[in-house]
């Protein structure tokens, strides 16, 4: 696989963000899938640390994450925060497929993520950032 790209194999569990105590069931799967894009904007412009996806993100996700921002991103900021357009695939009730359109500088980038039901968590498995 290319850099960016995880096999499911690779994909290793981490902090998860927790279903509702209430009600015990997953976070809306849309609204999950739109927070974690604008946060993922925010952490490649410098704005948000990666650790805050920590939760939302297996571990190489998280590593995959840490190096798309280079250490000099606060003061370069070459990422707009400005998400153009986000689209959400749910090929099966636990897997949902994101895409994304973001500005980056004077241009716009692709992102497209995975999200996969784990227990009571929607969990990034996969991030590619083109």
């Amino acid at each position: 696989a290319s850099p960016g790209t995880l096999t499911r194999a690779q994909a290793q569990p981490a902090h998860v963000a927790i279903a509702s105590p209430a009600t015990g069931r997953l976070p809306d799967p849309r609204g999950r899938a739109i927070t974690i894009v604008r946060a993922l904007v925010e952490v490649m412009a410098g704005d948000r640390p990666a650790s805050h996806l920590a939760r939302y993100a297996t571990l190489d996700v998280q590593q995959v994450l840490r190096g798309l921002v280079p250490p000099t991103t606060a003061r370069q900021r070459p990422w707009g925060r400005m998400v153009r357009s986000i689209h959400v695939a749910e090929p099966t009730p636990s897997v949902l497929e994101v895409t994304a359109v973001v500005h980056r500088g004077e241009r716009c980038a692709a992102v497209a993520l995975r999200l996969e039901a784990r227990a009571t968590a929607w969990v990034m498995t996969a991030l590619e950032v083109g």
